[in-house]
């Protein structure tokens, strides 16, 4: 963006000559409108008008009383009021605009020029021109008197028609060479461009605002690029089926440069979106935009916005941070104050589903392809909990949903000129050697506010640490990986305890040699620690149980894990036989749902509290402890 000419303008931003005030950040975009509708109805009341001139509801100045001076700074005022977003990239939507010159004492600008017209009242002319007139007052422009010349008369100079292009703003006749390049520096803080969901790429030009009204906030980190989460101006989301996001729209954008960029994530999304019609369980993009370089293209990855991901979830969360997941995820209205094993089963229902769907059911038009995640671990599995209306639906533990796919590898199974480069006859991978520096060496966050702790290779499959390279069933390791993952919801579910998970964990990590993973890093079986703990879920159940079913689900759930977590690859289930497992588990769990509740209720508000006696039923009697005591217990099982 070149330097403006402006007395009023210093680069990067219209009010940056002028005194500071700082701008309404998100939180405050919807104050700003309503302070803007008080701010009318107090201007009308202290106006004057002239009586003689008003009729048939039209509004005419009385032009002893208008001080058009005074009214435009005060207009300039207001429009950097109401600029919203990065400081460097400030916009102030149409909305807010309209607003602003629906005031009758900001109207009178306009209605004492010598060119208006009396008779455009009646058909609201001048709304056609408000955002030209907007940025015309914050360019200092003095020419008013040939306003009426200049655009009036001509149909294609409208806000309609914004933005214009430099040379047409510098021709003689419009507003010169000075004023012109003002003008479209300027103009793109009023038109910002709208986000379109599609495949294919959406190029940016280095002119154009995007519609983000607030300031980027970090959200992940890791080795390919960073995440941040960014909020959408109402109705600038446009979707592919034609409908835009009702309210302001809070989404993740994950920026990429260089080569990884260009050849690695986005082609993996471009072609997942191609194919998927009926999955909603796997994260793809809204969409990608780019900025062309000489040098490396930038590409942001606009990713719909994940409270978090699965491995919080899973180690951290506690009643206080269930509650600030999400703006429209309160435990009201997610029935999250309900949660049960059940619901955690049936979400592991779901993404067995989806990693079926990538490996065996990812068709496009004529192509039938698959795809291996290469990457499946907690920090990859995002929590979403949809915006909806609708008081009946609940997500007691969100919506789960597969993510990044920075490594992942696709085939096409139908090609008429031979087969995949990337995969081989029977869908494996030639893993090269040191194989555990095809994951991140710089820990990757997930699109979310969670923050990972953990190695990136922890549920890597054995098969992929090779010393010498070696082919691999990618899909088979991706199932090691997943039969992994559900251990952990499994083990935390028993409980609903997040401390069990990280004893899980810690138990894997005194293995000799130590590591965190699930085989022995010399012999590559499954470390006995594994099987142990695995062994040990069904009584752990027993001792804890709220209802005689939970031994039984746990001790289907195990039987299940020992069957996907096995050395050998061709003996692992295909993930179409995980997901129909894990359905017969969560429906045989269904009919438990409301006595597992009753029995698993905090301790009252009075003086009584549920304790287990020997016989395996609850019973009620005092409890002894404080307030604050029962509040601790009552959060270390998540309630």
């Amino acid at each position: 963006m070149g330097q403006c000419f402006s007395r009023l303008y210093r680069k990067h931003s219209i009010f940056a000559g002028v005194a500071p005030r700082a701008f309404p950040t998100a939180r405050k975009y919807q104050r700003q409108l309503e302070h803007t509708d008080a701010d009318s109805a107090r201007a009308q009341s202290e106006e004057q008008f002239d009586t003689r001139a008003t009729s048939n509801g039209t509004l005419h100045a009385n032009p002893q009383s208008v001080d058009i001076d005074t009214i435009r700074d005060d207009i300039f005022d207001v429009l950097k009021a109401g600029m919203v977003g990065k400081k460097s990239e400030e916009i102030i939507l149409p909305e807010v605009v309209s607003k602003i010159w629906a005031q009758n004492h900001h109207r009178k600008f306009y209605i004492s020029q010598t060119w208006y017209d009396p008779e455009w009242d009646r058909t609201n002319f001048m709304d056609e021109m408000i955002q030209i007139m907007s940025i015309l007052i914050c360019i200092n422009f003095r020419h008013w008197d040939r306003f009426g010349a200049i655009f009036v008369g001509h149909r294609d100079r409208r806000d309609q028609n914004l933005p214009f292009h430099l040379k047409t703003l510098q021709q003689e006749g419009f507003l010169g060479r000075s004023e012109g390049a003002m003008f479209h520096e300027n103009q793109f803080a009023f038109c910002p461009i709208p986000i379109p969901e599609q495949e294919d790429e959406f190029v940016l030009n280095n002119e154009e605002r995007l519609p983000w009204i607030d300031e980027p906030k970090l959200i992940g980190e890791g080795g390919f690029g960073q995440v941040n989460k960014r909020t959408v101006a109402k109705g600038f989301l446009r979707f592919q089926d034609r409908t835009t996001n009702v309210e302001p729209r809070a989404v993740a954008v994950k920026t990429l440069s260089g080569k990884d960029a260009q050849q690695g994530e986005f082609n993996n999304l471009k072609e997942l979106r191609q194919c998927l019609s009926d999955n909603t369980r796997i994260m793809v993009n809204l969409v990608t935009m780019v900025e062309k370089s000489d040098r490396n293209d930038i590409y942001h990855i606009v990713y719909e916005l994940a409270a978090y991901d699965l491995n919080v979830f899973l180690t951290k969360m506690r009643h206080r941070l269930r509650k600030k997941r999400h703006a429209t995820a309160t435990p009201e209205r997610t029935g999250s104050a309900n949660m049960w094993p059940g619901d955690l089963i049936s979400e592991s229902v779901n993404l067995a589903d989806a990693l079926d769907y990538l490996h065996n059911r990812l068709y496009s038009t004529k192509l039938h392809s698959s795809l291996s995640h290469n990457d499946i671990k907690p920090e990859n599995i995002l929590v979403v909990y949809p915006e909806t209306t609708t008081k009946n639906e609940l997500y007691p533990v969100g919506q789960w949903k597969l993510a990044d796919f920075g490594l992942a590898v696709i085939k096409i199974k139908r090609l008429p000129e031979g087969p995949s480069k990337y995969l081989g006859a029977n869908n494996t991978l030639l893993v090269p050697s040191h194989s555990q520096k095809t994951h991140r060496t710089e820990r990757q966050k997930s699109v979310s506010n969670a923050v990972p702790e953990r190695d990136p290779g922890m549920y890597t499959a054995p098969e992929l640490e090779q010393e010498t390279p070696q082919k691999a069933d990618c899909r088979s390791a991706d199932v090691w990986s997943f039969g992994c993952v559900l251990s952990e919801i499994v083990t935390y579910a028993v409980n609903l305890d997040h401390h069990h998970v990280k004893s899980f964990r810690k138990s894997l990590e005194k293995s000799i040699p130590a590591d965190p993973k699930f085989y022995n890093q010399t012999s590559k079986d499954v470390k006995p620690e594994f099987i142990k703990h695995l062994s040990s879920l069904p009584d752990t159940a027993q001792k804890a149980t709220r209802i005689p079913a939970d031994v039984i689900w746990t001790t289907q759930c195990v039987d299940l894990i020992k069957r996907i977590v096995v050395k050998e690859p061709g003996n692992r289930l295909d993930p179409s036989d995980i997901r129909l497992g894990l359905s017969q588990i969560a429906h045989s769990m269904h009919s438990g749902r409301e006595e597992w509740l009753i029995h698993s209720l905090p301790p009252p508000l009075n003086d009584t509290e549920y304790h287990h006696s020997s016989s395996g039923t609850y019973k009620l009697r005092p409890y002894k402890g404080s307030t604050s005591e029962r509040e601790r217990e009552t959060e270390s099982v998540g309630a």
